[in-house]
């Protein structure tokens, strides 16, 4: 018997790895997909709707955010307004970074799909949604409710 997740996890580590070797000061896919997640939102984001659209704990966000703005991608402003709320916006060097972002993933993805045809790749992409539709149905006990697919879009989220 074979775990399906091991061999996804492989894939996963070695395609980010990969990515994030080619992203100056970008230590993780998390840092990636939070510049990316900001800038689909045309950086009208607060820090809650990042918790939310991310499925991550709102500290990890905190710490997340604050490693970001340290290394100057990115920086945050208190609305006057709600003081509880924080907006998140890049930098110039957050803004510079997307179009690399953006390019060294057209890279790897071109990488990684040479050998395989779009036919093969559509097939790949549907068992996969699939996959995630039966174990969303599964019972509770496999299906936790902060599970959020990554194949749903997020209303108002635009991640590339």
């Amino acid at each position: 018997m074979q775990l399906l997740s091991k061999k996804l996890l492989h894939l996963s580590k070695l395609y980010n790895k990969l990515i994030i070797a080619e992203l100056p000061g970008l230590q993780s896919e998390s840092d990636m997909v939070m510049l990316c997640t900001i800038y689909a939102n045309n950086s009208k984001i607060t820090q809650k709707q990042l918790t939310e659209w991310l499925a991550v704990d709102k500290s990890r966000i905190a710490v997340m955010i604050f490693s970001l703005a340290e290394r100057g991608f990115v920086y945050t402003e208190r609305n006057e307004a709600d003081r509880r709320e924080h907006h998140v916006f890049l930098t110039a060097k957050g803004l510079a970074l997307i179009p690399l972002i953006q390019q060294v993933i057209d890279q790897i993805n071109s990488q990684l799909y040479k050998t395989l045809d779009e036919r093969t790749l559509h097939a790949f992409y549907q068992v996969l949604r699939q996959m995630e539709e039966n174990l969303v149905g599964a019972p509770s006990a496999l299906n936790p409710r902060h599970l959020r697919s990554p194949f749903k879009q997020k209303e108002g989220l635009r991640v590339s």
